[in-house]
Order: C-alpha cells, then structure tokens, then sequence
C-alpha cells in the first residue's frame, strides 16, 4: 500500500501531463510537475515506514529524485504523445528498461545504505518500469478521460506490487 501510495502521483500526473500536453505544453508541464513533487513528497513521508529500522530521507536526496523524475518523464511524454510506427511495444520495454536502469544509477550515487540493496532496487525498477511503459501506452491513448485514470490506478497497484515483492521482501541483505 505505502509503495502505491509513493507511486500514485507520479504515474497519474504523468498521464494527465501527457494527456493535457497536446492542448498547451504549460498545462501538461504545470501537472507533471505537480504529480512528481507531490509523488517525491508522499515517499518522504512513507520511506521510513518500509524499512525494519530508523531510516532518515534527506531533502537532498528528495530534490534529487524530483528533478531525475521530471527529466526522465519530459522525453517520455513526447515519446507517447509521437504517433509513428518506430514507438510499439518493444520500444516500450526497451525504454522501460533504460528508464528503470538510470534512476537506479543516479539514486544509487545518493544512497547511505548497504550497498546490496540498489541490486534489489534496480531490479525492481527494470522488471517495473517496462510494465508500467506497456500500460501507459494504452492509457494514454483512450478517449474515455474516466477510463484512463481508472486503468492508472491499477496499473499503478500493478507496478507497486512487483516493486514490493522484488524491492521490498527482505529490506536488508547482508554485506
């Protein structure tokens, strides 16, 4: 629940922003900036929940992540907003891949923990973000504005599930 909680706003802003972004760039950059800060907000508050003990999240570590997310989701909005045949699902998982292995790189460079735990973390991240990159696809396209953020919901509860039982099933390995 807490991971879907961290996840929500940022997966929802991202596709009202990709949605709203055909009709003016502001509004779909105010609302992707919008989900990632309330998304990096919501993770400081829940980070210390998920691990078995005192875990500090540092407001530099939250403004790193904040600006990776926003920069990592500018050329994925123009990405899903192109209509071409060289975007499929391939490239879906391709880029979910690539996605999922530079936010572990550059959140890796920040981390204090034990070092181990980035392996669990960037496989999470590189099972995740394909799915999430497949799922977006359909959402993003559908006419029915209620239906896509109906489908983001449990495509969020999706993605949070198996960065949960990858990340999360065992918080600390030995070094």
């Amino acid at each position: 629940m807490w991971e879907s909680l961290e996840n929500l706003p940022m997966i929802l802003g991202f596709v009202i922003a990709t949605r709203l972004w055909k009709y003016g760039l502001f509004n779909g950059l105010v609302v992707l900036v919008v989900g990632m800060a309330l998304g990096v907000f919501v993770t400081r508050l829940v980070e210390p929940k998920l691990h078995k003990v005192n875990h500090q999240v540092r407001w530099k570590n939250m403004l790193i992540n904040f600006l990776l997310f926003v920069v990592l989701a500018i050329p994925f909005v123009h990405y899903f907003r192109t209509d071409t045949d060289w975007f499929n699902w391939k490239t879906d998982l391709l880029g979910g891949l690539a996605a999922g292995l530079i936010l572990t790189l550059v959140q890796s460079a920040h981390w204090k923990g034990a070092k181990s735990r980035m392996f669990l973390h960037s496989a999470a991240m590189m099972v995740a973000f394909p799915i999430i990159m497949l799922g977006l696809r359909s959402i993003i396209r559908m006419g029915d504005w209620g239906l896509s953020i109906s489908l983001t919901f449990l495509l969020t509860l999706a993605a949070s599930l198996i960065i949960t039982l990858i990340d999360y099933r065992e918080m600390y390995l030995q070094e």
